[in-house]
């Protein structure tokens, strides 16, 4: 309750739960593995916020998160935090996929460098592959190896 959770909402409910098989780590060790990542405690408690089971997730997986969003598209550890809902998704199935899908379509000019990709890795997959993939796959068959996982991510 001291973190912001109403007692009587689901998400305190999940937040407990992922405290009591949070892998033997305590909060505070928690707390500092996200701090060696760059993230403050706010920062940490707003990612928890949002998705309570995050915090029992290995810190390899983690990390490679962190280091991938920050690596390739230059968002800092307090904008991961307000883009949680990033760490829920299965980086193989999910992101690396659309982002290859996004990287070919910039590249030939198709969509515009102003994309959001918070919102490619947001929408629904049939939404994703209308706009994205089975608009461009006869003009730009690229994007069928991208979205396959045939290619590497730049």
């Amino acid at each position: 309750m001291e973190m912001g959770f109403n007692p009587l909402s689901s998400a305190f409910k999940n937040a407990v739960s992922a405290m009591l098989f949070c892998s033997g780590l305590t909060w505070e060790e928690k707390l500092a593995f996200y701090k060696t990542l760059g993230f403050s405690d706010e920062d940490t408690l707003n990612i928890f916020m949002f998705n309570p089971s995050l915090i029992s997730r290995s810190e390899e997986v983690i990390r490679g998160t962190v280091e991938f969003y920050v690596n390739k598209f230059h968002w800092s550890p307090s904008q991961l935090s307000r883009r949680a809902a990033v760490f829920s998704y299965n980086f193989e199935k999910r992101i690396i996929p659309r982002c290859l899908v996004v990287q070919v379509l910039l590249s030939r000019n198709k969509i515009h460098e102003n994309v959001k990709l918070l919102t490619v890795l947001n929408c629904r997959e049939n939404e994703f592959l209308r706009r994205y993939v089975i608009k461009y796959k006869d003009e730009t068959p690229e994007v069928l190896d991208a979205y396959q996982g045939k290619m590497k991510i730049c």
